[in-house]
């Protein structure tokens, strides 16, 4: 999966790649990155399907738009795509639930923290096992349907 990285401190873009790195390996996982030094960066190069997920930091660096700004932007052009905010500023955290984001995480990231966001960012992801649509023998004519979510590490 690709993952952005909004981040302008490249230490601290170098942590997050590397536990999200470790936790997918462990999971069996390719993890393949997109790094942006600005918010204006990554919304200029942002096409729809060309991440899974993008880690937002919400304080970048000095005249650039902020986390927030870029968030407010990125929702207007994907409502979909899973936001997660990386910060050490925890002040910010009502205004950025505003953009619906998967997860708010606080620097320094701690794998626990961020393996559970990875989680239900898989979960989030991960397609129905299958739609089993029937029509009953006999009775009013209408369809049933059956939905069934695999979780994941389960078989088919």
């Amino acid at each position: 999966m690709y993952f952005a990285i909004v981040e302008d401190l490249k230490e601290d873009q170098n942590h997050l790649a590397g536990l999200i790195r470790e936790d997918c390996l462990a999971h069996g996982e390719q993890a393949d990155f997109l790094f942006f030094s600005s918010g204006e960066d990554f919304l200029d190069a942002y096409r729809k399907g060309m991440c899974g997920a993008v880690f937002l930091d919400i304080m970048l660096g000095a005249g650039s738009a902020s986390g927030i700004e870029t968030a407010r932007t990125l929702r207007e052009l994907d409502t979909r795509l899973p936001i997660v905010f990386v910060t050490s500023e925890t002040g910010f955290a009502l205004e950025g639930y505003e953009f619906h984001p998967l997860d708010y995480l606080v620097k320094p990231v701690s794998a626990d923290k961020l393996a559970w966001c990875l989680n239900e960012l898989r979960e989030y992801l991960d397609p129905p096992s299958y739609i089993q649509v029937r029509r009953p023998r006999s009775g009013p004519c209408f369809w049933m349907t059956s939905f069934t979510q695999r979780r994941p590490g389960t078989a088919l």
